[in-house]
């Protein structure tokens, strides 16, 4: 019975360890196509997100050409189409240009292999990107929800 749990643990544990695949960014369209504000924004998000995986690996070809997509992402949220109204202020473009010097700032780092200061940029990114999200929606009211479903005895 013990080595039956010894190994169930020890396949869980190695399960666990896996790393994830995360889902492939698709590449931009034609620069004279215009993307939604928001799903430019969800872009940035999902390249941090790979940078993450790229630097911890010390994928240096991954993690320059995700810092690649990130200064084309930041250069074309200043032309997207639906900008939020909580994004619609004079910081915006402030907010862009912190983007974009924060993937300078990476690929700089990852030309150079240089995991300090590419972890200090992928925050700086994670940063830029957070303070560009859409602002998201409460919740509906209550009284407005379906009321709850009666439990079974």
């Amino acid at each position: 019975m013990k080595r039956l749990v010894a190994t169930a643990a020890l396949v869980v544990a190695l399960v666990g360890c896996q790393t994830v695949d995360r889902a492939p960014v698709e590449p931009l369209p034609p620069p004279g196509q215009k993307l939604a504000f928001s799903d430019l924004v969800q872009r940035a998000w999902m390249l941090a997100r790979g940078a993450d995986d790229a630097l911890y690996v010390d994928n240096w070809t991954k993690l320059t050409v995700l810092a690649v997509d990130l200064q084309d992402t930041a250069k074309r949220l200043s032309t997207a189409t639906e900008v939020p109204a909580n994004q619609k202020d004079e910081a915006l473009k402030l907010r862009i240009d912190a983007l974009g010097k924060a993937a300078d700032q990476l690929m700089a780092a990852a030309k150079e292999h240089q995991v300090k200061e590419a972890t200090v940029a992928i925050r700086d990114v994670h940063n830029a990107v957070y303070a560009l999200k859409p602002k998201v929606e409460p919740m509906r009211d209550a009284k407005e929800m379906p009321p709850p479903m009666p439990m079974r005895n």
